[in-house]
């Protein structure tokens, strides 16, 4: 009798944890880094709506960190895209075909681009080579920047 009960208590301890475990975070990560390219780092929290933005401003010679408060509507686009890179993929169909046939292309010298999210329904990543990239990670970059650069006025 104690042994069912003890196995009954094990698997109430297991369901409570996987009950309390808590979801994927819904977060976004832009970097870019490179030679001629000016450096820059996104990296936004959708379930917070904050994201940390650190870059060198044209001309500039040192970082610049600022901290971005997005707005509902900022915070819907970026899911629409996120939700619609995850659909579609994030890499076009030139660069697939490439992958296909074994065709290696030389990486990119100027800059090195990463662009990674997750959702609670799951996680993504663009090709490194920017040159892949299919629409909806082009306009998931777009939606990402422009959140982050929020217009002065």
């Amino acid at each position: 009798m104690t042994l069912r009960y003890f196995v009954l208590a094990l698997s109430f301890a297991a369901f409570a944890q996987d009950a309390g475990a808590q979801q994927r975070p819904s977060r976004l990560q832009y970097v870019v880094q490179g030679l001629m390219s000016r450096p820059l780092n996104i990296d936004m929290d959708l379930d917070t709506g904050l994201a940390s933005v650190s870059e060198v401003p044209a001309g500039g010679v040192s970082r610049v960190y600022s901290t971005v408060h997005l707005s509902s509507e900022q915070l819907g686009q970026l899911r629409d895209a996120m939700r619609n890179a995850l659909a579609t993929g994030m890499e076009n169909d030139d660069c697939q075909k490439r992958e296909k046939v074994k065709i290696q292309m030389p990486p990119q010298m100027d800059s090195i681009i990463s662009m990674s999210f997750s959702l609670p329904s799951g996680e993504g990543a663009a090709p490194t080579d920017p040159s892949c990239w299919n629409t909806a990670a082009n306009r998931l970059a777009a939606t990402i920047y422009s959140a982050a650069h929020p217009a002065k006025p």
